[in-house]
C-alpha cells in the first residue's frame, strides 16, 4: 500500500524586485523625496552667500543632503525613478535655469541605467547613481564658463558688484573639467553616508 504525498515547495525570503513602470503611490513618494531634496538643497546653497564657498555650494549639496535621494531609491525600486526625480528637479528649479534642468534630466536618465544593472538592489550601484544624479549641479556653474560676463552682469543686479568682484576670479576654466567629478565624488559620499544612517535609523525599523 502506497501512501501518496504532495510535493512541498520550501519558502524562502525574496529580496525587494524592480518593476518596469512608476505605479500612482509611486509618483506620489518620489514628488515628496524630491520636495525635501530640493528644500534641503536650497537650505545647503544659502552658504554660496560667502563668495568663497560660492563654487563649492554643489559639493555640499553632495555629502548633505543625499538621504531622501537613498531612501527614495530604497523604497521606490522601479525603472525610471531617477528620470522622474530629475524631472521634477529640473520644474523646481524654475525656468530661469535652463542648464540645471537639462542637467538634471539627463544625470537623472544615467542614474536610472546604472541602478538597471544591479536590478535596483545593488546597494553599492544605488550610492554610485546617486553620486552620478549629484552632477546636476553643474548647470548652475555653466554660465560662469560659457556665458561669464552677461551671467556676472546679471548676478550683480541681485548680489551687488562686491559680491561678483569676489566670485568672479574664483571660477578659473580648468574647474569646468574638474566641477563635475568633484560633483560627482561629493554624492558618492553622501550617499555612503546616507545609506549607513538609513541602515541603522530606517532598516532596523522595518521602514525600507
Amino acid at each position: 500500500m502506497t501512501q501518496s504525498s504532495t510535493p512541498t515547495t520550501s519558502q524562502q525570503p525574496s529580496s525587494p524586485k524592480r518593476s518596469l513602470g512608476l505605479k500612482p503611490k509611486d509618483w506620489i513618494s518620489v514628488g515628496v523625496y524630491a520636495v525635501i531634496y530640493m528644500v534641503l538643497s536650497f537650505a545647503v546653497a544659502m552658504l554660496g552667500y560667502i563668495p568663497v564657498l560660492m563654487p563649492f555650494s554643489g559639493v555640499f549639496i553632495g555629502i548633505v543632503c543625499q538621504t531622501p535621494v537613498m531612501l527614495m531609491a530604497l523604497k521606490v525600486r522601479h525603472a525610471g525613478v531617477f528620470t522622474v526625480f530629475g524631472i521634477i528637479t529640473a520644474l523646481l528649479m524654475g525656468p530661469g535655469q535652463i542648464p540645471t534642468m537639462v542637467c538634471s534630466v539627463v544625470v537623472g536618465i544615467l542614474a536610472d541605467l546604472i541602478c538597471h544593472f544591479g536590478g535596483f538592489t545593488n546597494r553599492n550601484l544605488l550610492i554610485v547613481a546617486v553620486g552620478v544624479f549629484n552632477i546636476w549641479s553643474c548647470g548652475k556653474y555653466i554660465p560662469f564658463f560659457f556665458t561669464r560676463d552677461a551671467y556676472l552682469a546679471q548676478l550683480a543686479k541681485g548680489y551687488g558688484q562686491s559680491y561678483v568682484d569676489q566670485v568672479s576670479g574664483l571660477f578659473p576654466m580648468w574647474m569646468a573639467w574638474l566641477m563635475p567629478v568633484l560633483l560627482f565624488v561629493s554624492g558618492v559620499i553622501g550617499g555612503w553616508i546616507a545609506s549607513k544612517l538609513l541602515s541603522k535609523h530606517f532598516e532596523k525599523a522595518g521602514l525600507v
